[in-house]
Parts: C-alpha cells; sequence; structure tokens
C-alpha cells in the first residue's frame, strides 16, 4: 500500500469513526408535560409503536425504555414516550394488544403508556403539539449527529453518548 493510501485510509476512518457518534439528547418541552407528535411527524416518520401497562412504568423508567428501542432501531433519530388514554392513542395509531394485567384493571384500564419510534433527522418540540386532556408525562429524546457542535447540556437536558 502506498503511503499515501495509507494516510488518505486513515484519515477516512476517523472521519467516519467522528461521524458515527451521535448525541442524544432531551427534548426541553415546556410544562405541563401533555405533548404528542404532531399528525404529519406520525403519517411521514412513524417506524413504529410500542406501549407499556400503566401501572407497570414509571414515567423516566418508560422513557427510559422508548430511548433504547429507538437506539437500536434502524433510522431511529427521534423518540417520544408518554402516558395517555387508550380510546384517544387508537384513534391515531394502531397498536400492538396489550397483554399486562392493565388491560383488564378496572382503574387503570383505559390508560397506557406510548412509545413513538420516528425517522427523523431531528424533533424540536415544535414538531409536537398538546392535548391536555388525554396526554400526560411526555418525555422526548431526539439524535444530535457528532462531526459538528454537541449541543449544550444544562443542569435540566440529559445528554447520552452513544456509538
Amino acid at each position: 500500500m502506498k503511503p499515501t493510501a495509507l494516510v488518505t485510509a486513515v484519515l477516512i476512518g476517523a472521519f467516519a469513526t467522528v461521524e458515527a457518534k451521535r448525541y442524544w439528547h432531551r427534548l426541553q418541552f415546556t410544562d405541563p408535560l401533555n405533548w404528542y407528535p404532531k399528525s404529519s411527524l406520525i403519517e411521514k416518520r412513524k417506524i413504529k409503536d410500542i406501549t407499556g401497562g400503566y401501572d407497570e412504568w414509571s414515567s423516566e423508567d418508560w422513557a427510559a425504555n422508548v430511548l433504547m428501542t429507538c437506539k437500536y432501531t434502524d433510522g431511529c433519530n427521534s423518540c417520544i414516550a408518554y402516558q395517555g388514554k387508550l380510546d384517544f392513542i387508537w384513534s391515531r395509531v394502531t397498536l400492538p394488544t396489550l397483554t399486562s394485567k392493565s388491560a383488564t384493571d378496572e382503574r387503570t384500564r383505559d390508560k397506557v403508556w406510548w412509545g413513538g419510534i420516528l425517522l427523523s433527522a431531528r424533533t424540536e418540540e415544535k414538531d409536537y403539539e398538546r392535548n391536555p386532556k388525554y396526554i400526560s408525562s411526555s418525555i422526548g429524546y431526539s439524535v444530535f449527529l457528532g462531526g459538528g457542535t454537541q449541543p449544550s447540556a444544562n443542569e435540566d437536558e440529559q445528554v447520552v453518548f452513544d456509538v
């Protein structure tokens, strides 16, 4: 291998490594946290939906589960987790059958944790809308690709490094 070819290969490899790094940051939704994806985001960029039993997750644990699902789903660059009423969510998305005890529990059967795995370069609050009647506990994440300036992290913003 020629020395120039070796240098070129090393530089391309270094550049590819930088480009592969992704920084996940938590979206800074304005309170109250009753946000869900706008119809255009669901129709054009949804990869899949996931659900969880209402009484089986805390909002932070559910959001971490949705984020992990997104990280291991090809093409996912944004995700959102929230608690919602089933009749509202079912009117907007196709959900798998719930098998948890929440589906039969009289107190919680109308509530579910929902996660949206989204194909999107990046989402912001403007890509979501509010529904105070049916939605609560919204937590979203979006990716920021490496090779540029990393988004600034303040004490309210969680940044997760991913390769």
